[in-house]
């Protein structure tokens, strides 16, 4: 069943009266009808560098599902905006011309060799006939490393399988089996570099059976501001600026922190009613893989901001305030950032 808070019913209902007024034409500037080169790249040491180029749509532009089938199927652009396949893109690194990059197909330019390491200022500038020139920068942030990662707190949850029976006699409520959800706190400890302002994205990953990993997840929100509200699953919105598990060291720039989230494991159910109902399991062997990703300012302040809007949408609250994305590409819109990631893969344990 979908809920709907007393506050967000009010805000829904004042917008449809607001619809029910009189109908006014708006002009919009040529400037807001004309496309945009758009540019998006995440660059690290790990894999070659590239860049995607597309082309921004319009308001007036026809709807997506009549686009032609060669705009869908780009694993960084899934269908909403069509690439841009012929454009000069040249590659900077500490002011230097390196190469200019190839396409790949479906507006992908990919260095033939080029891996951007730690400190390095990475440059791209991209010129297409009808669209412009574009550019955008950023340096990889360094590694830093997690320094343990520990469990505590493991406590036991049941949940129970009631049926009710009923006779001329009246219901009984009967017991039929009971499933166990084990409770722990994952805790990640690692030092921030003194001196320096330093930004973060967190993922953790639970390996389901062999080779197969799913993401957890979790909210950061009680850790970094414990009075805020989490955001809502369905209408309210609460706090939204760590959507994407984000955040910065304001809080403890320079020192080792350890980041404490609840978690908890599935465990097995017990059928009572079978011929051997079974006994309660140990908590299940789980391996999680946690990756601590530092990452450029810019790309912190994207996924800031694209938390903030998912969060303001207008179904969520119709009097928030506009949230403006981030960009930091010149000419056109986008965003170029730099990732260095350190994972540990570790075991669920009890503790404490």
């Amino acid at each position: 069943m979908f809920i709907v808070s007393k506050k967000s019913l009010f805000a829904i209902l004042i917008f449809a009266l607001l619809c029910t007024g009189c109908e006014n034409t708006l002009s919009l500037p040529d400037e807001y009808m004309q496309p945009l080169l758009v540019m998006n790249g995440l660059f690290t040491p790990d894999s070659l560098l590239e860049v995607q180029l597309t082309r921004s749509r319009s308001i007036n532009e026809v709807p997506e599902s009549t686009l032609p089938p060669g705009y869908y199927g780009s694993p960084v652009n899934p269908g909403k905006y069509p690439p841009v396949e012929d454009a000069e893109v040249r590659l900077y690194v500490d002011d230097v011309l390196r190469e200019t990059l190839p396409h790949v197909g479906n507006g992908v330019y990919r260095s033939a060799s080029f891996r951007p390491a730690e400190g390095q200022r990475i440059r791209v500038e991209a010129e297409n006939a009808a669209l412009g020139s574009v550019s955008g920068g950023t340096a990889l942030p360094r590694t830093v490393p997690i320094d343990s990662v520990t469990f505590g707190n493991m406590s036991l949850a049941y949940s129970y399988n009631i049926q009710t029976e009923c006779s001329a006699d009246g219901c009984v409520d009967d017991t039929v089996g009971y499933s166990i959800d084990y409770e722990y706190d994952l805790r990640i400890r690692f030092t921030d570099p003194a001196g320096e302002q330093n930004y973060y994205c967190l993922q953790v990953e639970r390996e389901e059976y062999e080779d197969y990993w799913v993401k957890e997840h979790f909210d950061l929100a009680p850790v970094f501001d414990p009075g805020s509200e989490a955001l809502d699953e369905f209408v309210d919105v609460g706090n939204a600026d760590y959507y994407y598990n984000q955040f910065d060291d304001e809080l403890f720039d320079g020192k080792a922190f350890t980041i404490a989230l609840p978690m908890y494991l599935s465990g097995n159910y017990v059928d009572l009613t079978a011929d051997t109902p079974g006994i309660p399991s140990e908590p299940p062997v789980r391996r999680l893989r946690i990756t601590l990703q530092s990452i450029s300012r810019d790309y912190y302040l994207y996924l800031k901001t694209m938390g903030q809007l998912v969060g303001s949408s207008l179904l969520n609250d119709l009097f928030a305030e506009p949230v403006q994305v981030y960009n930091n590409i010149e000419g056109g819109i986008g965003i170029v950032g730099g990732c260095r990631a350190s994972t540990a893969e570790v075991t669920v344990e009890a503790a404490e």
